[in-house]
């Protein structure tokens, strides 16, 4: 992301960085409360993302605990950490951990 500050607002100029940086994937996708959806990669270390698969644990079915909350999604972010994950230089599986939602 690249935030330019300045005095007055340049929707044109914003437009067009914004359309000439890199290019975005968006799908905007329907899903039901459940199952959970969870991103995966085909292979650690492919950058190439698999997509929103089914989530194998069943979130809703367990209770919360006394220092939790309920968050309904609206947005996810993918961070550096997730593309250095995806390119096989940090090992994990868990991308997509930022979010933003309702409580």
């Amino acid at each position: 992301m690249i935030q330019i500050s300045r005095v007055c607002e340049n929707s044109t100029m914003n437009h067009t960085i914004a359309d000439n940086i890199v290019p975005r994937y968006r799908r905007n996708v329907q899903v039901s409360a459940t199952p959970g959806l969870t991103i995966r990669m085909n292979r650690h270390g492919q950058v190439a993302m698999r997509g929103w698969v089914e989530s194998e644990e069943d979130w809703n079915k367990l209770p919360l605990q006394d220092d939790e909350v309920l968050v309904q999604v609206k947005a996810i972010g993918l961070k550096d950490r997730d593309f250095i994950m995806a390119e096989g230089n940090l090992y994990g599986h868990d991308l997509g951990t930022e979010c933003a939602g309702l409580i």
